[in-house]
């Protein structure tokens, strides 16, 4: 079932090479056997002190600073907003080097006072969408922001968006084959991460600025993305969208429910093993 969706989704025109590299990693491997091979390589990590942060905000540093130039260089190579102080920040670790292969953060609002990055930066835009942060309680809202790929772990110039997690190259001599196959699961992993916190803390409305047809393969693959709103230049010409967490699972493939159950049990425990040092 997997495996034919996949390539279906891939048959089919698109401007970003995301759900290629999906589909190279699931049709080397059962669906059953995702996040098996997932957990060999590459893990999840809540992001849990200021260290842990400052890796975060460096690699969102060289992709949307030097990389992408979508923001300002920063002197101490380290990209931070008002924003990351109510957030919750994710990892995605390749376990045999500890080298840092993508973040992903999902902005909070606790409350009016904290707002979420599209009421901060398409005012405007709000006005012309469908659905809006304000239709829902404060405390069930977030956005999922910065999310972004380690350029090591991949190696394709010519995309202008490859830090952003679109692109399907790889440092073939950093490597094993076996490593390889599992690189191009780093950009869903940080998705499925992302709605794996959004529901452990009650987050079930969430807003992404996204290029449309990235979001339509993305949804094709089980994240049910509404577009809500027309088409911005926003880091790059993107709209805004909307997602229900509690209808992440229901509509996943087998194998991509089963890698999203295996992220959440990864990040429950990192988590409940914090608290309980506290």
């Amino acid at each position: 079932m997997t495996i034919k969706l996949v390539k279906k989704v891939a048959r089919s025109s698109f401007m970003k090479p995301l759900v290629e590299s999906v589909k190279k990693a699931v049709v080397a491997y059962k669906s059953d056997q995702l996040s098996q091979h997932f957990n060999q390589y590459l893990a999840p990590v809540a992001v849990q002190d200021s260290d842990e942060l400052a890796v975060s905000q460096q690699l969102r540093h060289l992709v949307y600073c030097e990389e992408m130039n979508f923001l300002p260089l920063e002197s101490d190579k380290t990209e931070r907003d008002e924003m990351d102080h109510h957030a919750y920040h994710c990892l995605i670790q390749h376990t045999s080097s500890q080298d840092c292969a993508g973040t992903v953060r999902i902005v909070h609002s606790k409350d009016e006072s904290d707002l979420l990055p599209i009421e901060v930066h398409c005012k405007e835009l709000l006005a012309q969408c469908d659905i809006k942060p304000s239709d829902f309680p404060r405390d069930q809202l977030g956005e999922v922001s910065r999310l972004a790929v380690n350029p090591r772990f991949r190696r394709r110039k010519h995309d202008k968006y490859q830090g952003l997690a679109t692109d399907t190259g790889i440092d073939v001599n950093r490597f094993t084959e076996k490593e390889m196959r599992t690189f191009p699961l780093i950009a869903v992993g940080l998705y499925l991460s992302a709605g794996n916190i959004c529901r452990m803390n009650n987050i079930d409305h969430i807003f992404v600025m996204m290029e449309p047809k990235l979001a339509k393969k993305l949804s094709l693959l089980g994240f049910s993305l509404q577009q809500v709103g027309p088409k911005i230049q926003y880091h790059g010409m993107r709209a805004p969208f909307y997602c229900r967490v509690s209808d992440m699972a229901e509509r996943m493939p087998v194998g991509f429910r089963k890698l999203y159950r295996h992220l959440g049990m990864e990040l429950t425990e990192q988590l409940d093993h914090d608290h309980s040092k506290k």
